[in-house]
């Protein structure tokens, strides 16, 4: 599994019939998370972590911090490969979990012949949302992209 910075997705797998390697980046690296990463080990011995090297976060101020967080994520995605041929000597990969913003990694473990699903965290009217998008891409004109005034929301911005 290589979830998106973060400490719940472990809690939600709920079995004692396989182990779960989970690939985690340096992002968040805190003593809480070290403690919270022991305490699932102990709990569970058939869950364990490996971190990936650390990379930092790029500089550059003219770049969305959504922008970052995708470029953070590709950055790691060759060490997730890497990481993904180690384990494969050892053990035999059934599935690879993604978080949905993970997708930097699907082709190479589909390189690898190891399935790849999306592990979406999220309820279902979100993901109903995210399968509209294309949808959406595919409908909208060169006008609509120019809008000269933002959208304000109606009467749920005034109160």
């Amino acid at each position: 599994m290589y979830p998106t910075p973060g400490i719940g997705h472990p809690k939600l797998i709920q079995t004692h019939r396989f182990n779960i390697t989970i690939i985690l980046t340096g992002l968040l690296d805190h003593p809480t998370i070290e403690a919270y990463i022991r305490r699932i080990t102990a709990a569970h011995p058939s869950i364990s972590f490996l971190r990936l090297p650390h990379i930092p976060l790029f500089a550059s101020t003219s770049v969305s911090l959504a922008a970052k967080a995708f470029d953070f994520i590709k950055a790691n995605a060759s060490s997730v490969a890497t990481y993904l041929s180690q384990i494969s000597q050892t053990s035999a990969i059934k599935a690879f979990f993604i978080d949905l913003f993970c997708t930097s990694t699907m082709e190479s473990a589909s390189s690898m012949g190891i399935p790849v699903y999306y592990f979406f965290s999220s309820g279902a009217a979100v993901l109903a949302l995210f399968s509209y998008f294309p949808k959406l891409h595919e409908e909208r004109t060169k006008e609509d992209v120019s809008l000269e005034h933002a959208l304000d929301g109606g009467d749920a911005a005034a109160e």
